[in-house]
């Protein structure tokens, strides 16, 4: 503010980001966009090939081939966010919280069918988040939200959970593989050095194993289609590309060939033919505002 009290600076941002597909067969191709989103959007593939994202806070039904979008109702008036298609291709867990805008501690996961009907409440305790639905959709994987976020799961039907990993989860969310046997995410290392190291946790007995990043890591991280290696964002000139690294610790590789913006968020479709990314940038100006009545 300035000194005469008239004159006002602030920043004003505004979000650029597009949800965009690539055919996996030519990933260094340009991308095809199919729809304008906002920043941060979650999003889930189905498996009939359509996409739910989360944009605006609330479940939107993309079609990938025409961009066309229709909101899925929850019935609830509540906030909706965070979709994970489970594999089999019958329902969808999500993140709800019963407020105006925004999550809040009262966060829990829900299920309904792929058409958006028959919801449940599958966690009640609050502080749930980022679920991955298993590929037999059995379980249901997510960050329980405490001092350090780390990683539970709980059957689709509901009931206690089980805590899978206390190793705590930082930098990004977590994948689990398609085959349900391994879960992967980004922690600090306080041992080596407080690096951020690669984690992949055996589902079933909690045993970690702990790698190295081949490169520096930007954003979200997945397992591919295959289970075989780890696929994640990393920024080199301000631009972010996908880089694949294998967990037998064999050289890595870039697989796409983006010259500008960056990635938030990224999966392939069920019959991996094709990735979705969501991509863009923030652009911010300084405003000055000045006293009408002046």
């Amino acid at each position: 503010m300035a000194r005469n009290g008239r004159v006002l600076a602030t920043v004003m941002t505004e979000g650029r980001w597009n949800l965009e597909l690539l055919p996996v067969s030519v990933l260094s191709s340009p991308p095809r966009q199919v729809a304008p989103t906002d920043a941060e959007t979650n999003f889930t593939w189905t498996r009939d090939g359509t996409l739910i994202s989360d944009d605006k806070n609330r479940l939107n039904r993309v079609d990938p081939a025409s961009g066309n979008r229709s909101i899925v109702a929850t019935g609830t008036g509540g906030v909706s966010g965070n979709p994970s298609a489970c594999g089999d291709g019958s329902r969808v867990i999500f993140e709800m919280a019963f407020g105006t805008s925004g999550f809040s501690p009262d966060d829990n996961l829900w299920r309904m069918d792929s058409s958006g009907g028959n919801l449940k409440k599958v966690t009640n305790g609050g502080n749930a988040s980022h679920a991955v639905c298993s590929a037999d959709g059995k379980w249901v994987y997510y960050m329980q939200r405490r001092d350090q976020d780390t990683l539970f799961r709980v059957p689709i039907d509901g009931g206690a959970p089980q805590s899978v990993s206390n190793i705590p989860i930082v930098a990004s969310q977590f994948d689990i593989s398609r085959d349900g046997k391994l879960a992967a995410f980004a922690t600090l290392d306080h041992t080596l050095g407080h690096r951020i190291m690669l984690v992949v946790v055996a589902n079933d007995t909690g045993e970690a194993k702990r790698l190295e990043f081949q490169r520096g890591l930007s954003g979200l991280l997945r397992f591919t289609p295959d289970g075989k290696a780890v696929v994640y964002s990393t920024r080199s000139n301000g631009v972010d590309n996908l880089w694949l690294q294998p967990l037998d610790s064999s050289p890595g590789r870039q697989l796409t060939n983006f010259t500008s913006e960056h990635i938030y968020d990224f999966h392939w479709s069920f019959d991996g033919k094709q990735l979705a990314l969501v991509r863009g940038h923030n652009d911010s100006d300084v405003v000055l505002i000045r006293d009408a009545q002046q």
